[in-house]
């Protein structure tokens, strides 16, 4: 729509004769000729009249994005309910009395930034296994550890074989829903995950010959 406004404003500056009507030019942007006439007249478009009516401001939704995403890749996934909060606390601030955003925001957020943002069952991680898991010690694991005592040494991929122990959580270990980036397929959650774990000898070879 934009494209077509350009487009006709660009057009008047043509001899009569010469210009393309609005028909003409919403046809070929693909848009309503009747909602380009009526911008055209003055109007303004739904974006820009939802805009209006906002809660927050975009800056403002983009610092939650960026802090939703944040906490989430940290096993600290947001809820409704503190995405909520979150929000209350930045309209707090203005100077605006009794401004709070209510639960159906949320959802709405959610749309608006759905290129994002979407919603997991959010799975719990042990503590000290996310502790474990951050981008020192994963470099360190694989420049100095498997480097030196692996790849240095010349063991070969069909002489190594992994083991590991399967775990299965009791019933009391709930998923909850939560919010994360999209396209992630598992959005774990911190906290505790105590369980019993049955150990399994899971034979995997290394050059894919063994499962």
């Amino acid at each position: 729509m934009d494209e077509a406004l350009t487009i006709f404003h660009e057009e008047q500056k043509k001899l009569k004769g010469e210009q393309k009507s609005v028909r003409a030019i919403a046809k070929d942007k693909g848009v309503s000729q009747t909602t380009l006439q009526r911008l055209i007249d003055g109007g303004i478009s739904m974006s820009s009249f939802n805009s209006a009516k906002r809660k927050l401001t975009f800056d403002e939704e983009d610092i939650i994005i960026q802090y939703v995403l944040e906490d989430a890749s940290c096993g600290f996934p947001f809820s409704y309910d503190r995405l909520e909060k979150v929000a209350n606390s930045l309209l707090s601030c203005r100077d605006v009395p009794g401004e709070v955003v209510v639960s159906t925001w949320v959802g709405q957020f959610l749309d608006r930034h759905r290129a994002h943002l979407q919603t997991h069952w959010s799975k719990p991680l042990d503590t000290s296994r996310a502790k474990s898991l951050n981008p020192t010690i994963v470099r360190h694991w694989f420049e100095e550890v498997v480097k030196s005592f692996y790849i240095d040494t010349g063991i070969l991929p069909e002489n190594t074989y992994s083991m590991d122990e399967s775990g299965f959580p009791p019933a009391a270990s709930k998923s909850t829903r939560s919010i994360g980036a999209r396209g992630t397929k598992t959005q774990h959650k911190q906290g505790s995950a105590y369980r019993e774990n049955v150990t399994a000898l899971v034979t995997i070879c290394a050059d894919g010959s063994t499962l």
